[in-house]
């Protein structure tokens, strides 16, 4: 899990997470929750789990 970096200066370092919501209309219908840092890992295997 990455850690978030302490702008704060204070020593508390909270974990990152990335949340991806897929939206159609007004209805949720996917939802994903990673640790990645980023969305270059995990966006195409999201949008694979919508289809």
């Amino acid at each position: 899990m990455h850690m978030k970096e302490d702008h704060m200066k204070n020593g508390q370092l909270k974990p990152g997470y990335n949340i991806q919501i897929g939206v159609e209309g007004e209805y949720i219908v996917g939802v994903d929750v990673s640790s990645e840092r980023s969305d270059q890992l995990t966006l195409i295997p999201f949008l694979y789990k919508l289809k």
